[in-house]
């Protein structure tokens, strides 16, 4: 993986691509991420859209105002800032809510911000799950052609814009998951790791240029063979990060050679 040295960011660090992988395995890229963060905390709101694994809703984003609790402490919601997105939206956006008292992807970078924000007591998280864009992906249509995606997506950008610098954004994801361990024929080879971390790179250039709709259209395009975990969240943050630019951080995959399975995951940092 990576391993290029550290520099301090020079920019505005508005937002963060991070892991949702165990710690174990991907807890390097975790650091490359939230190193950056700990260098410039400035906002006292922080966003993170996570990927939904468990939810049986098809609402495209799930709220909720309960605060998160790791050992690290407890980190309490923004419950004004949860109202003014939810008075804006004509959709129920706390169906589903269950889902959050199972789901990792936000709580691991709860985790990861408690520690980094540990002298920083007066911050506060807005956790949002995603959901899957499957249907999406199989009808060819873009995210921005959906109603419910489209309408929340402008509100909240206009949110955060109205909130400069004091809102911060996370998409907590991993990217690829092949092999039979996730419902492939045939076990990752070689060939198929370098073909993964081929279409993932590019992938990520569309994040580093802030480019939503080519970002998903480069999952799109190939039907999501690779099964990118984190479609909906990265393409949330994209749609609604006030950035300049990306930058990559740290790229890797994860494979399992029991099960001839991969998953891949990356860290990337949003600077204006």
């Amino acid at each position: 993986h990576d391993t290029a040295p550290y520099t301090k960011p020079t920019s505005t660090l508005k937002g963060l691509i991070s892991p949702h992988i165990d710690f174990t395995r991907g807890g390097h890229l975790y650091a490359k991420a939230y190193r950056e963060l700990d260098d410039s905390c400035e906002a006292d709101t922080y966003i993170i859209f996570g990927t939904s694994h468990y939810a049986e809703v098809d609402t495209p984003f799930i709220l909720t105002r309960k605060s998160f609790e790791t050992p690290l402490g407890i980190s309490e919601t923004n419950s004004d800032f949860i109202d003014r997105i939810d008075g804006e939206c004509n959709w129920d956006l706390f169906e589903g809510e269950i889902a959050h008292r199972t789901e990792h992807s936000i709580e691991f970078q709860v985790a990861f911000l408690q520690y980094v924000l540990r002298k920083k007591k007066d911050y506060k998280i807005v956790p949002i799950l995603c959901n899957s864009f499957f249907s999406l992906v199989q009808q060819g249509k873009s995210p921005s052609e959906d109603e419910r995606v489209s309408q929340f997506l402008k509100t909240f950008a206009d949110i955060v814009k109205s909130l400069g610098n004091s809102v911060f954004i996370i998409a907590g994801v991993d990217m690829a998951h092949v092999g039979p361990k996730f419902g492939d024929k045939d076990k990752v080879n070689d060939l198929t790791l370098g073909r993964i971390k081929e279409r993932d790179i590019k992938s990520l250039e569309f994040t580093e240029k802030l480019d939503a709709e080519g970002f998903y259209r480069s999952v799109e395009n190939e039907k999501d063979w690779r099964k990118i975990c984190g479609l909906s969240s990265i393409y949330a943050t994209l749609s609604t990060i006030q950035a300049e630019e990306g930058k990559l951080l740290g790229y890797d995959q994860a494979l399992e050679p029991d099960t001839g399975s991969v998953v891949s995951f990356a860290s990337l940092g949003f600077y204006s």
